[in-house]
């Protein structure tokens, strides 16, 4: 197996998106990026990811993507990786100011909601699909150490706010696309085995139609950088969903979503330095 596999079967992957989104909205805006925070919000996706999966995994006697065989095959391995990175959180929480902290209990109560709706109230919120409860709690995440709900008012953090919710939730949804199959056959929720692959598909289309148009706002207001930057990630988007059969024949498709959202703001970041 190779390393990324590891890489992304911890979902390290996705905690580096979240961290690195994170200092790219602190420089969009001119925050000061403080390392404690990024440290606790890195070891708090680890932490959260790791929890979906053992839930994932505890009473499923039979998955048949290779993500979850391995979660099966070394759950001793995933509960020692959760409780490591929830020590980990803790240790940083104590650094953290508490202004900071108050709104991680926030989010952590929104957290909570989301786990316990998915589990327990699945048929009641069959129409609150969990990719925009994903996306939502990923965009609060890599606000919440910079902004409050009432800076949202602001036209630069108002438009970065939702550039983030659509990127992550269109990524997410290619998820559910791709894996529409395989989903079907594990009898796994999801927006496109609820709505329907067709409609998914047009949710799909209009939600990157859409975030294209509000990232022609997004270079008026910031630089033609992130022109640049916008177009590269929609443009991977689109692009993987375009060769989504062959790339699902591996995981590679995986890797590509996962990866793009942190590969552009990195190369972003090192050349506005």
């Amino acid at each position: 197996m190779s390393i990324y596999k590891y890489f992304s079967f911890f979902s390290f992957d996705v905690a580096l998106g979240v961290t690195i989104q994170h200092m790219l909205i602190s420089q969009m805006l001119e925050e000061k990026v403080d390392i404690v925070s990024l440290y606790c919000l890195f070891c708090t996706v680890l932490w959260i990811y790791s929890c979906d999966h053992i839930i994932d995994v505890i009473g499923k006697k039979f998955r048949i993507s290779e993500k979850y065989i391995f979660y099966q095959k070394h759950f001793s391995v995933l509960l020692f990786f959760s409780g490591s990175s929830l020590l980990m959180t803790v240790i940083g929480i104590w650094f953290l100011p508490l202004e900071i902290i108050y709104r991680g209990i926030f989010l952590s109560a929104f957290i909570l909601c989301y786990f316990l709706i998915t589990q327990y109230k699945r048929d009641t919120f069959r129409t609150i699909y969990k990719e925009h409860w994903i996306a939502l709690g990923y965009v609060l995440g890599i606000f919440l150490p910079v902004y409050n709900l009432f800076d949202l008012l602001s036209l630069e953090v108002t438009y970065l706010f939702i550039h983030c919710y659509i990127l992550a939730f269109l990524s997410i949804l290619l998820f559910s696309l791709i894996d529409y199959q395989n989903d079907v056959k594990d009898s796994q929720v999801s927006m496109a085995t609820l709505l329907g692959y067709s409609k998914t598909l047009r949710q799909f289309y209009f939600f990157l139609v859409f975030i294209v148009l509000c990232d022609v706002l997004g270079g008026l207001l910031f630089s033609w950088h992130w022109w640049v930057l916008c177009f590269g990630t929609n443009t991977v988007i689109f692009l993987i969903y375009h060769y989504r059969i062959p790339l699902a024949r591996t995981l590679l498709y995986r890797y590509c979503i996962e990866a793009n959202l942190f590969a552009f703001p990195i190369v972003y970041l090192y050349a506005m330095q």
